[in-house]
């Protein structure tokens, strides 16, 4: 449960996302981006050890990138 709670977290705060109107949009303000990491990242050490959090960590990166790495793809066909 809650490695799939920080793994959903880790992909809207490396989105940049935020929840308005009821749904998660894509914020343009990319200011708070490295504090929200920061926080979940910590928190995620501390509460499931570095092990599990690198884990979850290289999971949502992968899937982040991977996401934006298609959809740049796609726009370029």
């Amino acid at each position: 449960e809650k490695k799939r709670v920080y793994y959903n977290q880790l992909l809207i705060d490396l989105n940049n996302q935020v929840h308005k109107d009821g749904r998660w949009v894509e914020s343009s303000d990319e200011s708070r981006v490295r504090k929200r990491l920061s926080r979940t990242i910590v928190r995620m050490y501390k509460e499931l050890g570095p092990v599990v959090a690198e884990d979850i960590f290289y999971r949502a990166y992968d899937k982040c990138w991977y996401t934006n790495f298609t959809q740049e793809r796609s726009r370029q066909s």
